[in-house]
């Protein structure tokens, strides 16, 4: 048995015996955290402000818009498709009601304290920041996309479509109940899905309908990727449908977690190539950066729309697989940040905006004003989630249990020694 096959079968061993699926854990985590990495670079996207609702920081970077646009192809992705896993597992052990209870608790709720707390508090932020620019703000200028009538979710948009994902699954759930009553069209769904995941191009095939969906938006504005719902309640249709079908995989593949290692062998298969395409996406968009709103001629639409969908789907497989691959075995520092991450996620915005607005003046290289944001906002909130917010009402809010301070399953042995 190759190294390779054993780390999976010891992962797919844990999946049967129903414990913590420890590499999975890491993957959500690690795809959270990136979007502190993605909104870090705001501020150094754009040259002027008529590009954006933002203020441009005084330092132009090149290389941060093509880091923010290789995450940004497959960070999402990953998440929804680890949600629907996740939710048909608690789903299959718990029962519709519990999964329906717990996500009110742990999503809904969520969304709505702590948008209260972060909304005012970045756009203070921000508003600092036009105030440091302009000097006063009777000097702003005109924003070509800003619409101050409509409700902004900010970074906070994902948990709003997480939420339609579960009332659509129960929905399409109860009809195909009705429908499939025997259970045979699961089985061959099951089927299909095992034996396309056993071949090279599986993850491709998958991303046909990706590719389909980005196709049909009309005025697509390519170099955003899968429209993002930051402003307003009313989500694009192409947003629910492509979070929704990652979603349905992730729930379709938890039916087989004793099959779960095939998904993942084709990990490296899937990295390269997807990277290479995400790549050469960002090729195509390259001349147009500065404009995250540029709608691309027709044929060269077609083209790009193919590359992205795939390099999509194939990193979105190829980083769960290589999740699985070395983050199979336990460990307590990955534990702490996977546990910490929802929480670190949900508040970093206001930090990263506070940061940026303090650095947006200084002469010094956007390397370094980007580096302190990052840090100055991840270390501070892993520290409060540590100290002051694992041990009370909202930990239990966010991690469904609670836990005392410290790293990994020790936290938990503490609790329950101390029940």
């Amino acid at each position: 048995m190759t190294s390779t096959t054993a780390h999976q079968h010891e992962h797919m061993q844990t999946a049967n015996a129903g414990e913590r699926l420890h590499s999975l854990d890491a993957v959500r985590a690690i795809a959270l955290l990136l979007g502190i990495f993605i909104h870090g670079t705001m501020l150094f996207l754009y040259q002027d402000v008529s590009a954006s609702d933002l203020v441009p920081d005084n330092h132009y970077s090149d290389t941060l818009f093509a880091l923010m646009f290789e995450i940004h192809v497959f960070r999402m992705s990953v998440f929804f498709l680890l949600a629907g896993f996740f939710a048909h597992l608690v789903f299959h052990r718990r029962g519709a009601k519990y999964l329906a209870k717990d996500r009110a608790k742990r999503i809904l709720l969520p969304l709505i304290v702590f948008w209260l707390i972060t909304f005012p508090l970045t756009a203070a932020a921000l508003f600092w920041a036009y105030f440091k620019m302009y000097g006063s703000l009777d000097n702003l200028p005109e924003f070509s996309n800003s619409d101050t009538e409509s409700l902004s979710l900010m970074h906070l948009w994902f948990l709003y479509v997480l939420l339609g994902c579960y009332l659509f699954a129960f929905m399409l759930r109860a009809l195909y109940k009705q429908i499939d009553k025997q259970g045979r069209i699961s089985l061959f769904i099951d089927a299909c899905l095992h034996r396309l995941m056993k071949t090279p191009v599986g993850a491709w095939v998958l991303s046909i309908p990706v590719c389909l969906i980005l196709l049909s938006i009309p005025e697509w504005q390519a170099a955003g990727g899968v429209v993002t719902p930051m402003v307003n309640l009313d989500v694009h249709w192409s947003t629910w449908l492509i979070y929704f079908y990652l979603f349905v995989i992730g729930w379709v593949l938890d039916r087989q977690r004793h099959k779960i290692a095939t998904l993942f062998s084709h990990w490296q298969l899937n990295m390269i190539v997807g990277t290479g395409l995400s790549l050469a996406a960002l090729y195509i968009i390259w001349p147009y950066r500065g404009d995250i709103a540029h709608v691309l001629a027709p044929d060269v639409n077609v083209i790009y729309a193919v590359i992205y969908g795939s390099a999509l789907m194939m990193l979105t497989f190829g980083t769960i697989g290589m999740g699985v691959r070395f983050f199979t075995r336990e460990s307590p520092f990955m534990r702490f940040l996977a546990d910490g991450s929802y929480w670190v996620y949900l508040m970093h915005m206001p930090l990263i905006a506070f940061w940026q607005a303090l650095f947006i003046l200084w002469p010094v290289h956007w390397a370094i004003k980007y580096s302190l944001c990052v840090v100055l906002t991840a270390v501070p909130l892993y520290y409060l989630y540590n100290g002051f917010v694992r041990t009370t009402w909202v930990g239990v809010m966010l991690n469904g249990k609670r836990m005392a301070r410290g790293f990994g399953v020790n936290a938990e042995k503490k609790v329950s020694q101390t029940a």
